[in-house]
C-alpha cells in the first residue's frame, strides 16, 4: 500500500538527512583541524519497483565521501618540523615510533610534526613520520617501494662530523730581490679525519737560479709531506720522519720575468698540467699523523693558481707571484672541517632533511616519503586525521616528494583544514529543512491512515 510506503520513505528520508548532518557537524568541529579534509553526504535513491503503471518508492540512501584530494590552504608557521604537502600525496605514518611486523601503516595530511621525548617526529595525533634513510652520500635505498623501508625519522641520533682536508688554495707573493738560501714559510691549519687542526707549514727557500724557489712542507712533529701522482701509484715515502728531504719530495716553483708563476717541477717532472696557454698550478702531498684514531695517510691537493705561457703583468688576484721586495702571505683556504653539534633541520621541497652543524656545515640524513593511491577518495577514515588503504582505493606507491606527479613540501607550514564555515551553515539550513519535510511526509501518512481506520471502524 502507498501510504506505508509513504510512511518508509520518510522514515529513510529522516535517516538520511541525519547522516548529512552528522557530516556536517563533523566538518564544522574539525574547522581548525590541520589537514583535515571536508567530509560531504551523497544521496542515491532506493525503488522497490517503478514501471510504467506502478511506482513503489524505498526512499533514499546517504553515503559519506572523504575529499581527501583536496588542497587545502598552506600557512606558515615558522615552525622548523612543521611541513605541508602542495599538491597530491599523504605523508607515511605509524603509531609505533618503531615499526614492528603487523603494526599498521597510515596516511594523512596533518603535518605538526615535533620531536618527542626520544626525537622522533611524532604529529598531535600521536602518529609517527616516515622516511628514507639517507647514506653519506645523500642516496636513496635502492628499494623504495614498500613501506618496510622506511624509518621513523629521529633528530636526536643525528651526530655531527668533521671532514679532512682534500684541497687547499694559497696565495702569497715572494720578495724577487731574495738571495740565494734565503727562506720565507707561511702556514695553513687543515683538519685531520677526526677533525683534529693540523698547522701544516710550507718552507720557501731561494735556490742559485734566477726566479726559481724550492718549497718543501713540514707536518706537525717537524715530519715532511711526501709527494705522489694523481694516481698515487708513484708515491715516494721516503723522508716522512723528519730525517731529510730527497730530491723527489722537493717542488721547483719558477717565475717568469714578469713574476708570475710559469712552472713547478719535482725530480725534473712538470707537476704543472699543460692545458693550452695556461696551466693548473697544483701539487699533490700525503701528509702521515700519527694521532690515535685518525687516518695514518691524508691527501691533499695544493693549488697555488694558473701559471701563464707568456710573460704579463702580475695582477693582485694572482695568487702565487714573485714580485717587489715584501713576503706576503696574502690567504690559505681549505675544504676541511671541524667537528661540529647539531643545531637544526632544514627541509627542501624534495622532501630533503638537512642536518644543520654549528660549524656551518649541512647533510643530508632524510628523505619524506609520500604515498598516493588509485582512487584516494576511497581510502577509510581513521581516528587521529589519518587513513588507511581499502580494497577500493588500491594499493599505496610511494615516492620522493616534487617528483613524478606527487606534491612538494612545503617547510616550516601547515595545510589548513579544508573546511569553509559559510557553506557548511548553508548546507546545514538545507538539512533541516529537508529534516522537516521528511517529518511532514510522516505526520500527512499518518493522518491518512488515522482517517482510513476511523472509515473502517
Amino acid at each position: 500500500m502507498s501510504v506505508f510506503s509513504a510512511l518508509v520513505t520518510g522514515v529513510s528520508g529522516l535517516n538520511a538527512q541525519s547522516q548529512a548532518l552528522a557530516t556536517i557537524s563533523d566538518n564544522i568541529a574539525n574547522v581548525n583541524t590541520v589537514g583535515y579534509k571536508r567530509v560531504i553526504t551523497r544521496f542515491s535513491t532506493l525503488v522497490t519497483q517503478s514501471n510504467a503503471r506502478v511506482h513503489s518508492p524505498g526512499g533514499v540512501s546517504s553515503n559519506p565521501m572523504h575529499l581527501t584530494t583536496a588542497q587545502g590552504l598552506l600557512q606558515a608557521t615558522g615552525g622548523e618540523t612543521d611541513v605541508g604537502i602542495e599538491g597530491s600525496g599523504f605523508f607515511v605514518v605509524n603509531k609505533s615510533s618503531v615499526p614492528a611486523a603487523g603494526d599498521e601503516y597510515l596516511f594523512t595530511r596533518a603535518g605538526q610534526f615535533v620531536p618527542d621525548s626520544e626525537g622522533y617526529l611524532k604529529n598531535t595525533a600521536g602518529m609517527y613520520l616516515q622516511g628514507w634513510i639517507l647514506d653519506a652520500s645523500g642516496n636513496l635505498p635502492t628499494n623504495t617501494s614498500n613501506v618496510t623501508t622506511l624509518s621513523t625519522i629521529n633528530l636526536s641520533n643525528i651526530t655531527g662530523a668533521a671532514r679532512a682536508t682534500t684541497a687547499v688554495s694559497m696565495g702569497l707573493n715572494l720578495p724577487a730581490n731574495a738571495t740565494t738560501g734565503q727562506q720565507q714559510t707561511s702556514q695553513v691549519t687543515m683538519y685531520d679525519s677526526l677533525g683534529v687542526a693540523r698547522s701544516v707549514t710550507l718552507n720557501w727557500t731561494k735556490t742559485s737560479t734566477n726566479n726559481q724557489w724550492e718549497l718543501t712542507f713540514t707536518t706537525p712533529g717537524g715530519s715532511m709531506a711526501g709527494l705522489y701522482s694523481e694516481d698515487a701509484t708513484t708515491f715516494n715515502a721516503n723522508n716522512l720522519d723528519g730525517s731529510g728531504v730527497s730530491p723527489a719530495n722537493r717542488v721547483m716553483v719558477t717565475f717568469d720575468s714578469s713574476g708570475n708563476l710559469n712552472n713547478m717541477t719535482y725530480g725534473g717532472t712538470s707537476v704543472i698540467a699543460n692545458e693550452g696557454t695556461s696551466w693548473e698550478g697544483k701539487v699533490r702531498f700525503r701528509f702521515n699523523y700519527s694521532a690515535s684514531g685518525a687516518s695514518a695517510t691524508q691527501n691533499i691537493d695544493f693549488n697555488f693558481g694558473a701559471a701563464v705561457a707568456e710573460p704579463v703583468t702580475p695582477a693582485l688576484t694572482s695568487q702565487v707571484t714573485q714580485v717587489g721586495t715584501e713576503f706576503d702571505p696574502r690567504f690559505a683556504n681549505q675544504d676541511g672541517v671541524a667537528p661540529g653539534s647539531y643545531s637544526g633541520i632544514n627541509i627542501t621541497a624534495d622532501g630533503t632533511l638537512f642536518a644543520l652543524f654549528s660549524n656551518g656545515e649541512t647533510r643530508p640524513v632524510y628523505r619524506i616519503a609520500l604515498a598516493n593511491f588509485p582512487a584516494a577518495t576511497a581510502l577509510e577514515a581513521k581516528n587521529g586525521n589519518a587513513y588507511a588503504q581499502t580494497a577500493n582505493s588500491g594499493a599505496y606507491i610511494l615516492s620522493v616528494p616534487a617528483s613524478g606527479g606527487y606534491g612538494r613540501i612545503a617547510a616550516n607550514s601547515l595545510e589548513a583544514s579544508k573546511v569553509d564555515i559559510a557553506e557548511e551553515f548553508s548546507n546545514m539550513i538545507l538539512t533541516q529543512r529537508a529534516y522537516s519535510a521528511n517529518t511532514k511526509v510522516i505526520s500527512t501518512a499518518d493522518n491518512m491512515l488515522e482517517e482510513l481506520i476511523r472509515t473502517i471502524s
